[in-house]
């Protein structure tokens, strides 16, 4: 997550929704095959899908941050004018 928050920090960038659910696959897929078999994860595996997940994460964190924004200042200036 602090990956994506320096990202987006110094450069402006985020994934979008697509590249949200791309990221996030990854720990997902882990999850239910361990959940499912008898699959065991590793650290470095879990290391890697958790650094994607977390890129994921903050994505839409900034996404919804930007979405109340629109909504907020839509509302502002419906009752204002």
């Amino acid at each position: 997550m602090l990956l994506e928050g320096v990202l987006f920090v110094l450069t402006g960038w985020y994934a979008t929704r697509g590249w949200c659910v791309v990221f996030a696959l990854p720990l997902i897929i882990d999850g239910i095959l361990q959940w499912k078999t008898k699959w065991f994860s590793n650290n470095p595996l879990r290391f890697m899908t958790g650094m994607f997940f977390g890129i994921a994460f903050i994505s839409v964190l900034v996404q919804m941050h930007f979405l109340f924004w629109k909504m907020a200042k839509d509302i502002v200036k419906y009752i204002i004018f």
